[in-house]
């Protein structure tokens, strides 16, 4: 786990700059390219897939995919709460 740390910093200097350069779209009503918009769903894609494996580390009931679905659904209510109290500490 150590030797991830590194990456992890970098991830979170990554998400960092996507969120200022999101800020910065959303503020000056610029148009993105439909494969810059690709781009960043990929990125999106693969942070929920380490944040899935993160969370069922040593459980591993689903898959990623199982996973968002239920999610989504909102019949998780662990993760309802937990979301609610994210959003308002890091939307606010």
């Amino acid at each position: 786990m150590l030797h991830s740390i590194g990456d992890w910093e970098r991830i979170s200097d990554y998400a960092r700059d996507l969120n200022q350069s999101a800020r910065e779209i959303r503020d000056k009503k610029l148009v993105i390219s439909a494969e810059a918009q690709n781009s960043y769903e990929r990125i999106s894609d693969h942070c929920s897939n380490i944040a899935i494996a993160v969370l069922e580390e040593g459980v591993r009931q689903f898959t990623p995919h199982e996973y968002m679905e239920h999610v989504k659904s909102g019949n998780d209510p662990v993760f309802q709460q937990l979301f609610g109290e994210y959003q308002a500490k890091y939307l606010a």
